[in-house]
């Protein structure tokens, strides 16, 4: 067998370090029965190949492709200046070397002149009550803070109401593709997500002040489909009657007026996460949504989220309590970004053509 040693003095708990690294375990084999010189051939031979591969190959190919740990180690040694005696086995050193803070000794003995108890004795550790308490404190440490590693650094509005993923707040409009034929307004033939969509689409991209008429807003949606804002399968999703119906509101009217209004409006802002998580104090989380729309004036803003679910009188309230939390969300951002009092959040739903308070000033 043959044995390296590293040896480094660190400074602060005068440590020796030995690394015994047995031939058989770099893959040379154990050769029983063998003499010196050739335990050393052997030995050179590994270390000018592992030379060879550390210049052409890159770090992390080397240490993928090692065999076990003692590998990894006599990379690390090869790659240290103070390595001369490994660089004499292997006839050839790597093209870069260097010597750290805290510079290394290198030898290389023969286990067989050297046993483990004279290894022992050479290098023996003084074990202060000092150093054994240190060495304990650090093997009975625990995390404090093991908590905020279940916590997501990120969340989105949406996942306040239990949706997984956020969709709105993906960049551009989803295009859908058409399921077949159908009436104009019949949503239960789709897929309520991609109705969602086409309604929150054109929200987008209509001019609200142009929308005072059935005619006028089936104008607007030729246009925007025209200008391939929407798709024509989205255009064909939409009742011009339910859009009617809503700029006929006092907010509608409001929207038509305003200027400065706010549509599919990103944010992303740094929260507290014991507002949703009851065991993450101290924690932040970055909290990310899209506001469907709202109205900026001097005395507050006016915060409105669309909604397309097919909601009846019966199921309404359920509706409107599995979306406050998220439009509180919309409501408390919009009021930290623009410094400003949030005068009033709703709902609006197109199913009943019906607004639902959640913040009433």
């Amino acid at each position: 067998l043959c044995v390296i040693i590293l040896k480094e003095s660190l400074s602060a708990l005068s440590v020796i370090a030995i690394i015994i690294i047995v031939i058989g375990v770099l893959g040379v084999g154990f050769l029983e029965n063998s003499g010196e010189t050739q335990r050393k051939k052997n030995l050179g031979k590994k270390l000018a190949g592992l030379v060879l591969r550390m210049d052409a190959c890159s770090r992390e190919l080397l240490t993928s492709e090692a065999d076990c740990m003692g590998d990894w180690v006599l990379q690390t040694a090869l790659r240290r200046t103070e390595a001369g005696k490994l660089f004499d086995l292997a006839g050839a050193n790597p093209g870069c070397t260097s010597v750290s803070e805290i510079p290394w000794h290198i030898e290389v003995v023969s286990a067989f002149d050297v046993n483990s108890e004279s290894l022992e004795e050479q290098h023996e550790i003084k074990h202060t009550d000092d150093l054994m308490g240190r060495f304990h404190k650090d093997l009975e440490f625990c995390y404090p803070f093991t908590t905020a590693t279940h916590i997501p650094s990120k969340m989105t509005a949406t996942q306040l109401k239990g949706r997984f993923l956020d969709d709105e707040i993906v960049d551009g409009t989803h295009q859908v593709k058409r399921q077949g034929f159908r009436k104009i307004g019949a949503a239960s033939s789709v897929r309520g997500k991609e109705y969602g969509n086409a309604y929150h689409a054109v929200m987008q991209y209509i001019r609200f002040s142009s929308c005072t008429s059935i005619s006028d807003i089936e104008n607007e949606i030729l246009r925007i489909t025209n200008e391939r804002l929407i798709s024509s399968e989205q255009a064909d999703m939409i009742d011009p009657c339910k859009l009617l119906a809503f700029f006929e509101s006092n907010i509608g009217r409001k929207l038509q007026n305003s200027d400065h209004v706010l549509r599919e409006f990103k944010f992303s802002i740094l929260d507290n996460a014991d507002k949703y998580y009851s065991d993450a104090e101290h924690e932040q989380i970055l909290l990310q949504g899209v506001v469907d729309c709202a109205i900026i004036e001097e005395d507050g803003i006016t915060v409105i989220d669309f909604k397309t679910d097919e909601v009846t009188d019966a199921t309404l309230f359920d509706a409107v309590q599995k979306y406050r939390s998220q439009v509180v969300t919309y409501a408390d951002a919009l009021s930290r970004l623009y410094q400003m009092p949030v005068k009033s959040a709703v709902l609006y739903f197109f199913a009943l053509n019906r607004f639902e308070e959640i913040i009433d000033c």
